[in-house]
């Protein structure tokens, strides 16, 4: 049997508050904050890892977007090229730390050179594997304790079906 641990870490960096310029019908200006998360480093931990912009090929990576670290589970080391890329964690890379520029000449066609909110940060992005919860746990783990332990804060955006005992009213 396998045992899990889970290494939450919070940190307050800075303080940004949000006024009518910071906030519209087009979301969240980040820039006007002046919060650009230059030298912090942050995780994602998803199923699959995002592309990594001139390490894997254009075709699998956003050409604005190149994390830090991209990591498989557990082994050691960076990730093989081109491997356990998926869509969805790429996107959100792309919206934490994409670069307003390509970092390859390649033209983005896929995904949009948008400035992320946080263009200065070292993203370390691993990839669990599964949705097993003991996997998606020691990948947490994994990714806190990369860059010296000082993952700042690590985003999980995974969408697993779940069934609830309920009816769609709330009943049960």
């Amino acid at each position: 049997m396998r045992y899990g641990s889970l290494i939450i870490v919070l940190c307050m960096v800075g303080r940004a508050v949000a006024d009518q310029m910071a906030n519209g019908s087009n979301g969240v200006n980040a820039r006007v904050t002046g919060l650009t998360g230059a030298n912090i480093p942050i995780g994602q931990v998803e199923n699959e890892r995002p592309g990594k912009a001139g390490y894997d090929s254009n075709s699998n990576s956003a050409s604005n977007t190149s994390p830090t670290g991209v990591f498989f589970q557990t082994t050691g080391g960076l990730d093989s090229a081109n491997s356990h890329i998926g869509d969805h964690p790429t996107g959100v890379a792309n919206v934490m730390i994409g670069q307003s520029t390509s970092l390859t000449g390649q033209t983005a066609v896929d995904y949009p050179t948008y400035e992320g909110v946080a263009p200065g940060a070292f993203l370390y992005a691993t990839a669990s594997g599964t949705f097993d919860e003991v996997d998606l746990v020691e990948s947490l783990n994994r990714t806190a304790k990369l860059s010296g332990g000082g993952v700042q804060a690590i985003n999980m955006s995974i969408a697993i079906p779940v069934s609830f005992p309920e009816e769609p009213n709330g009943n049960y």
